[in-house]
């Protein structure tokens, strides 16, 4: 048992800032806002507080440790009596943590950066714009040489429940000054040798089945290598059914409009759509 006193660093001005952003993308990408969820306010301010404070990281924690408050998420959200409706194969619950290097002393918490990288990011959106999950609680700690922004976000009986065909693509159409590259990221989609351009993502109510997922320069149609990252071929066993991505296998090209097609089924319904975004120059 340690003996070293937990102290919180909590930052709960962060979670109202945090929440617009996310929610502002949630809308933007047309689905439902997050509704904070005061049980879930507390999983997520407790892991914030034990990773920040252990300089850890991911969501698992070690009895034992400073401010440990549970060993899993599924542990943490039990204790705090949440119970996320669970939808085979769906993503009905999960937890983002996003860690950043602090100074002694450092009092500010980069509320917008930590939400742009984590859009920026393939894993990280899926949590983000996951339309199954309506609710979320947000925590935030800062400590002298680390600091933790955590999302845990469900969907639970009390939730709304939405169009069993409904989905959203991000980025979204008519997009402009979109980055060329994913953030660097320790769980990495593609293969060592490939350097990850930005993510193209799929998220939907129900189980999805893709059969085209390309990109091409709008322009004149020239194809940009991608891979097309599901369930059942991310390397990082992350992406569940309801969801799935197109990662170019090199930056984008800078100032640069692209064309993405997407042919697929969600749930029983046959989906086909096309939109265009441009980088950033």
């Amino acid at each position: 048992m340690s003996t070293v006193t937990c102290t919180s660093g909590d930052v709960l001005l962060a979670a109202p800032a945090v929440l617009a952003l996310v929610n502002l993308a949630r809308v933007s990408a047309g689905v439902p806002q997050f509704e904070r969820l005061p049980a879930l306010e507390g999983t997520a301010q407790a892991h914030a507080r034990y990773v920040a404070f252990n300089e850890a990281g991911g969501t698992d924690e070690v009895a034992g440790q400073p401010c440990f408050s549970g060993s899993t998420v599924d542990q943490r959200l039990a204790a705090a009596g949440v119970s996320p409706v669970l939808q085979g194969g769906v993503r009905a619950h999960g937890e983002s943590v996003l860690g950043f290097d602090t100074i002694a002393g450092q009092s500010y918490f980069p509320a917008t950066e930590l939400v742009e990288h984590a859009l920026d990011n393939l894993y990280g959106r899926m949590l983000l714009l996951n339309p199954v999950a309506q609710h979320v609680g947000i925590g935030a700690s800062l400590q002298s040489r680390r600091g933790v922004l955590v999302l845990d976000t469900a969907r639970i009986a009390a939730s709304t429940p939405a169009a069993a065909d409904g989905f959203a693509v991000w980025p979204r159409d008519t997009s402009s000054g979109v980055p060329v590259r994913m953030p660097a990221s320790s769980m990495k989609p593609l293969e060592a040798g490939l350097s990850e351009g930005y993510p193209i993502t799929l998220h939907a109510m129900s189980v999805v089945q893709v059969s085209r997922f390309v990109i091409t320069r709008a322009s004149d149609g020239t194809p940009v290598a991608a891979t097309v990252i599901t369930s059942a071929s991310d390397r990082n066993r992350f992406i569940a059914d309801n969801e799935a991505g197109l990662v170019p296998n090199a930056p984008l090209a800078a100032g640069t409009q692209y064309r993405v097609e997407l042919d697929a089924t969600i749930g029983s319904t046959a989906v086909h759509r096309t939109w265009m975004f441009t980088t950033a120059p």
